[in-house]
Formats: structure tokens, C-alpha cells, sequence
């Protein structure tokens, strides 16, 4: 087990075993506001996912799922995984990002996670075990240990919490930069380096991210309110935004997920 697993999940909300027996049958595209994290342990699994070709999973496939990403599954055959639902750690918001991945799995995970055991009193090796299954579905995004980022990282960390909590308070690059004490060229290099996007990508994703929430969670508030609090000048504006991030327009998006 890592040392400090609270370092990449701040918040374990569920760990379950599914054992579903033989039979044809189907789970309807739905989403959730965290991660969820499944890794199929035997039998087979059709894994569905919004503007993504349906993937047939094997033993031993994973897949992360973030937050506000429509999925479902087709069952033909008998099958067992172990299910996570989570919220990382701001470090691991940008690498997550906002589509799924999915990941083959080592043996000794795969055998961690069949012998792993529901229940209150495996709170802590089920987030432990969490880390461990993110860290590897995330792991061909880590980077060689850069000494020189160790600084930036530790300024940067807080920065993403209060981004995040207040993803409309007007924030910039150079505010960004100006809260790490750093230029904002250098703040921008030492953040795609770090991170593997650039902040204004980031930022526009976390806004859209909010918005989408909002759509889901405020059904009668116009869209053009919720366009002016992330900070667009027109609906036009924001609808392109948001389609090009979550592909559709806000409101076939606020549709589509009431309806089902």
C-alpha cells in the first residue's frame, strides 16, 4: 500500500463487489458528480461511453470515469468487478481530465482487488487500495521527478483547491501566477510541464465543468444566467464553450440528462 493514499483520494464515498450472474441485460447511460473507478475481475463487459465507441472489457480491464460523463454497460455473460466511487485530490483534477480511460491492470492489483472485502472496517485499505488503482490508470501520464517543480508543485496544489471551489472569481493566468509568487511565462511552462495542459485550457474546462453541474442541479435557472456567472459575454459564446468541451449545447445537454 502508498503511505499516504489521502494524498490522491480525499474521499472514498463507495467500494462494492458486484457479482452478477449470467443473463443478457443492460445499465442505461446515467452519470455521477465523482470519479468512479471499475476494474472488471472475470467474465465480460461492454463499457459505454458518450461520444466514445462501445469497448468490450476483459479480466483485468479498468476504466475511470469522471464526474459528469454519461456511461452504461451491456452484460452477455456472468461477470465480478470491484467498483470504486471517489473524489481525487486536486493534484490528479487536470491529469484525470474530463474523458475516460481505461487501463490493464497487473496481476497482484487484480488479485488485491478479489480479495478485498466490503465494510466499514475496510474503509481505509478500500482508499488505500483507490490510490493504488488511480495511480496506475493515470500512470502513463507521470513524468520523471523534476527537483526544480517541487516548489511550483507546492504553491500550486492550494491554488487548484480555490479554483475549484470558486471556479467564477475571475481568475486568469496572471493571477494565477501573481498566487504562486512566479511570472506568468513561468507559471505556464512550470504548469504544462507539470500537468500536461496549458492553464487557460484548464481553467475553461473547470467553468465548464461548473456550469455543466449547475444545468443539472439549478433546472429552472436560464441559461444565460449560468452563461454570465462562468464569465461569458454572450450565450452564443458560452454555448460554442461548452460544446466543444462536453459536445453538446447547454441545453440539449440540460435535456438529455433530465429526460433520463
Amino acid at each position: 500500500m502508498i503511505s499516504s493514499p489521502a494524498l490522491v483520494v480525499t474521499e472514498l464515498i463507495g467500494f462494492q463487489h458486484a457479482n452478477v450472474p449470467r443473463g443478457r441485460q443492460s445499465w442505461p447511460m446515467h452519470l455521477h458528480h465523482f470519479f468512479q473507478l471499475d476494474v472488471l475481475l472475470a467474465g465480460q463487459l461492454t463499457v459505454r461511453v458518450e461520444r466514445e465507441h462501445p469497448w468490450r472489457a476483459r479480466p483485468g480491464d479498468g476504466w475511470l470515469i469522471p464526474p459528469l460523463v454519461r456511461h452504461g454497460f451491456e452484460q452477455e455473460t456472468a461477470f465480478r468487478q470491484a467498483s470504486f466511487k471517489l473524489r481525487l485530490a486536486p493534484a490528479y483534477w487536470p491529469k484525470a481530465g474530463m474523458r475516460w480511460r481505461r487501463v490493464r491492470f497487473p496481476r497482484h492489483l487484480r488479485q488485491m482487488l478479489d480479495a478485498a472485502r466490503e465494510g466499514p472496517t475496510e474503509n481505509a485499505r478500500a482508499t488505500a487500495m483507490a490510490a493504488l488503482c488511480v495511480l496506475e490508470t493515470i500512470g502513463h501520464d507521470r513524468r520523471p521527478a523534476d527537483p526544480s517543480l517541487d516548489a511550483f508543485r507546492q504553491a500550486l496544489w492550494p491554488l487548484l483547491e480555490r479554483i475549484e471551489s470558486e471556479p467564477y472569481a475571475g481568475w486568469s493566468v496572471a493571477r494565477m501566477a501573481s498566487a504562486c509568487h512566479v511570472s506568468a511565462d513561468h507559471f505556464s511552462r512550470c504548469f504544462r510541464k507539470l500537468l500536461g495542459q496549458p492553464p487557460h485550457r484548464y481553467l475553461l474546462e473547470t467553468r465548464i465543468r461548473a456550469a455543466a453541474a449547475s444545468l443539472l442541479n439549478e433546472p429552472a435557472r436560464p441559461i444565460k444566467e449560468i452563461a454570465d456567472a462562468a464569465g461569458y459575454a454572450t450565450i452564443h459564446a458560452f454555448s460554442a464553450a461548452f460544446k466543444n468541451t462536453l459536445g453538446r449545447s447547454p441545453a440539449a445537454y440540460r435535456r438529455t440528462q433530465t429526460e433520463m
